[in-house]
């Protein structure tokens, strides 16, 4: 059902508008923008609840994952933003803000704001008067009043994000019921004198990035603003003091009410640089004052895929003590933070999130999905987004590629043995008969092959064309791996399919 036709109730419009805002706050957060947000484009479901359709102009306007460009005027005019009216202007998530502001108000009145104008009428009004739509002076829930003036504001830098009107809305809303002032001021967010200018870093940046505290303490009793943010990377103050492990800065910044959630030009949060760089103190922080434990940046990666990328075991420890997803994949390749801690040759990160070597009765449900076992390897840029699960249970590419292919395939032997102690197919074959040992072969890692002839690996494994690890080791002119294939017992005598143009050569990347 639409909500385009009829007024509704001011109290079921505040509802409305909480329910739009955690739709904005998400799809922002994933850098997608509506761009055309509007009554006909949402939906009530059979209990009321808006959903949000129609990303057809988003999809068309979107460049490059959080920032997006439009090649000509869009949107709807009576709902459009100041700013979209200019031609080739970048199309931001305050654009999504006004568009509220606007929907709210149909929602409130039954038809759309500037109703009976003209397209030319509208223009001069929104974009040479600057004039905003007419805001019901009385009648109206603070929260929600304080929304419409907060959202349709000229300027866009002077609008809230979707996640901090979200959290205003909640507090006002819970305010006015239990008879309190609703915080109006987190929608309003006024800009004030300590601000920056544009391209500068305020005073409060630079106390910040330095852990001055008691100098930080001082700005914000001064009134600076906790969220200003530079031109150049968009990072806040609370950003620059997570980067630089300063905890007792983070904590007075997240104290006066700096946004945990604000995130700079790549979509980074606070808590994704704290993890990356291995601050578990400034992690715990943050993730005590509410921060989103699995936020993604541009390229889909969470907190979690940062601290285990970068072998970082306590601030691993921590996101996953606060319950952060280890099966989330990222969007270069579709892997998990197991995947990357593997890559680096972070074994003891690798076995925090396996559950390998933990006290199996605190992380038992990790070790449950034999699939998430057999995740750990190095994926060389594979692509995983295809990827299946065979009979055994062992997760493999469409080619047939395991973690253990990539393990031996890349020589991490610390990995391979973990996985095999895990009860890795050590024959595991794909498509084109290769196993893991004839990768390690193949790429003279002597270890490897060590390791998996320990293990018992079929050392007569054949291709298709009938080349055994044996084969490719000769061919490849890997003195010590033949060595220790002959040594072995491998068949000096197998028989190998000639083929034009000879060499048998492969590689294992590209899944």
């Amino acid at each position: 059902m639409m909500i385009a036709e009829g007024k509704l109730e001011p109290d079921e419009v505040l509802l409305m508008a909480r329910d739009l805002l955690r739709g904005l706050a998400d799809l922002h957060r994933l850098g997608i923008i509506v761009a055309d947000l509007k009554p006909d484009n949402v939906l009530l479901d059979e209990g009321r609840a808006p959903v949000l359709c129609d990303f057809g102009i988003s999809h068309a306007v979107s460049t490059t994952a959080g920032h997006f460009t439009a090649t000509s005027t869009t949107g709807t005019f009576n709902y459009m933003a100041p700013e979209q009216f200019n031609c080739g202007s970048r199309v931001t998530p305050q654009c999504d803000m006004w568009a509220l502001g606007a929907t709210l108000l149909h929602l409130l009145d039954g038809r759309p704001p500037w109703f009976g104008c003209s397209m030319d009428h509208i223009f001069a009004k929104v974009v040479v008067q600057h004039a905003i739509p007419d805001i019901p002076a009385s009648g109206l829930p603070p929260a929600l009043l304080a929304l419409l003036h907060a959202c349709l504001r000229p300027e866009p830098d002077a609008r809230p994000s979707a996640r901090r009107a979200l959290e205003a809305v909640v507090a006002g809303a819970t305010g006015a019921l239990s008879g309190q002032e609703p915080l109006q001021q987190q929608l309003q967010h006024q800009p004030h004198p300590f601000d920056y200018v544009e391209g500068e870093w305020t005073p409060l940046h630079r106390a910040a990035e330095n852990g001055h505290v008691e100098a930080v303490q001082a700005l914000l009793q001064a009134g600076a603003n906790t969220d200003a943010r530079d031109s150049t990377n968009q990072n806040s103050p609370l950003y620059l003091a997570a980067q630089n492990g300063h905890v007792e800065v983070v904590k007075a910044l997240l104290q006066a009410g700096a946004d945990k959630y604000t995130a700079n030009k790549a979509w980074w949060t606070p808590l994704h640089k704290a993890a990356e760089w291995g601050h578990t103190e400034v992690v715990q922080a943050l993730l005590e004052a509410g921060a989103d434990k699995d936020v993604i940046d541009n390229n889909r990666s969470t907190p979690l895929h940062l601290a285990a990328e970068d072998g970082h075991n306590e601030a691993v420890q921590a996101l996953l003590g606060a319950g952060a997803d280890t099966r989330a994949r990222d969007g270069a390749s579709g892997r998990t933070p197991v995947h990357l801690a593997a890559q680096n040759g972070h074994v003891d990160a690798m076995q925090v999130l396996l559950g390998v070597g933990a006290n199996k009765d605190t992380d038992e449900n990790l070790l449950v999905d034999v699939v998430m076992m057999f995740m750990c390897c190095w994926c060389c840029g594979c692509c995983l987004h295809d990827n299946k699960v065979d009979d055994e249970g062992s997760v493999c590419t469409r080619r047939g590629n395991t973690p253990l292919h990539y393990a031996a395939e890349s020589g991490h032997t610390e990995v391979l043995q973990v996985l095999l102690g895990a009860g890795a197919d050590k024959d595991a074959t794909k498509k084109d008969g290769w196993t893991p040992l004839y990768a390690a072969a193949q790429n003279r890692h002597v270890e490897a092959v060590a390791a998996l002839l320990q293990a018992g690996a079929n050392k007569e494994a054949a291709t298709k064309d009938g080349t055994t690890p044996l084969h490719a080791a000769t061919e490849k002119g890997h003195v010590e791996v033949v060595g220790a294939l002959l040594q072995a017992g491998a068949n000096k005598e197998a028989a190998q399919k000639v083929r034009p143009g000879g060499g048998g050569g492969h590689v294992v990347n590209g899944g």
